[in-house]
């Protein structure tokens, strides 16, 4: 989970995902990210959405095709992004999606960027 001014890892065995999250400060956000995914390679689907984390309702922003090594420096650089934007005290859980999970929530939604090759 990434606030305005830090992350912090957790672990959740339970996702449901609900529907794209479509508000005007978030498509301000989606437009913010895009242009750093369009910069780096290792980003190659990424999804805004309410989803259910362990029964707790919040945004996920859900990444697919980050390698591993790139984890970290990807969160610390989309921290600095959504801190950019939104209040202090904001949240922003940020999931990297495993093949099953890429499954599910594409039922639920469109990703926002998808990186074409």
């Amino acid at each position: 989970m990434t606030t305005r001014d830090h992350y912090e890892e957790f672990k959740t065995s339970k996702i449901t995902f609900f529907c794209e999250q479509r508000d005007p400060p978030e498509r301000e956000l989606k437009d913010r990210l895009t242009e750093y995914f369009r910069t780096m390679r290792s980003v190659t689907n990424a999804y805004l959405v309410r989803a259910s984390l362990n029964s707790t309702v919040s945004v996920v922003l859900a990444l697919k095709g980050a390698g591993r090594a790139d984890e970290k420096s990807t969160v610390v650089e989309i921290s600095k992004i959504f801190a950019s934007l939104f209040a202090q005290g904001q949240q922003l859980s940020i999931m990297f999606l495993s093949p099953t999970q890429e499954l599910e929530i594409n039922k639920a939604c469109e990703p926002f960027f998808k990186e074409h090759v």
